[in-house]
């Protein structure tokens, strides 16, 4: 089997304290999707924290992706923070709108700094 993809990177970056910023870069698909979800959510404390999801380096994102995504979300805002999505590529951010989930978290154009 030939891996057409980008490879899916992951790294954290903190910012203020409690606040974090997750760097995506690649694509996330089916293969890579289960990677994705494990790496956010051992990156996220225990204790309340906003987190900054930075998809400036993301080419594509898949169904299972936005599962991913809404998981974190959903984590975060149990443990008081929120979560935010910045610097989407047109592509990924056309896919966030058509899937309205910008009523669970906020997509930004600028840095998550």
């Amino acid at each position: 089997m030939v891996d057409d993809g980008s490879p899916l990177d992951v790294r954290l970056r903190e910012r203020d304290g409690d606040a974090m910023v997750v760097t995506v870069t690649g694509e996330v698909d089916a293969d890579n999707n289960d990677q994705l979800r494990q790496q956010i959510l051992d990156l996220i404390p225990r204790g309340a924290a906003d987190v900054a999801l930075d998809l400036s380096g993301l080419s594509f994102l898949s169904s299972a992706g936005i599962q991913t995504l809404l998981e974190c979300h959903e984590k975060v805002s149990r443990q008081g923070g929120r979560f935010v999505v910045s610097r989407a590529h047109d592509n990924v951010r056309q896919v966030l709108v058509i899937c309205e989930l910008t009523e669970f978290f906020q997509l930004t154009a600028a840095d998550a700094r």
